[in-house]
């Protein structure tokens, strides 16, 4: 009797049909997150994230998006640190010498 309907084929069918609809709802969220992060991360220096725009467009959740672009931005930042040749004291004082250079009308030269 009841046993059997409680376990039978229909309820794992039917159980089997919504973890698959939920996986496709969790996967296209995340294919969707992943898409407003890439625009976000396609801004060209000096543009200015709009989030807002942003949720709208993709439908992702605002806190959740926020969070993740604050996430990639300290990590991006921090990236291109570790890529540096140069220490930031190093890049001042570089930098400082080239503009005493142009200053006396004289092209830098290595």
């Amino acid at each position: 009797g009841f046993h059997h309907l409680a376990h039978g084929p229909t309820s794992r069918t039917i159980f089997q049909q919504a973890s698959n609809f939920q996986n496709y709802i969790n996967s296209t969220n995340i294919g969707l997150m992943n898409s407003a992060l890439a625009d976000l991360n396609s801004l060209k220096p000096g543009e200015t994230a709009n989030i807002t725009a942003t949720v709208e467009k993709y439908g992702v959740n605002r806190t959740t998006l926020s969070k993740r672009w604050r996430g990639v931005q300290g990590s991006r930042e921090a990236g291109y640190q570790n890529q540096q040749l140069l220490t930031p004291q190093q890049e001042k004082t570089l930098v400082e010498w080239i503009e005493d250079l142009t200053a006396q009308g004289l092209p830098p030269s290595l």
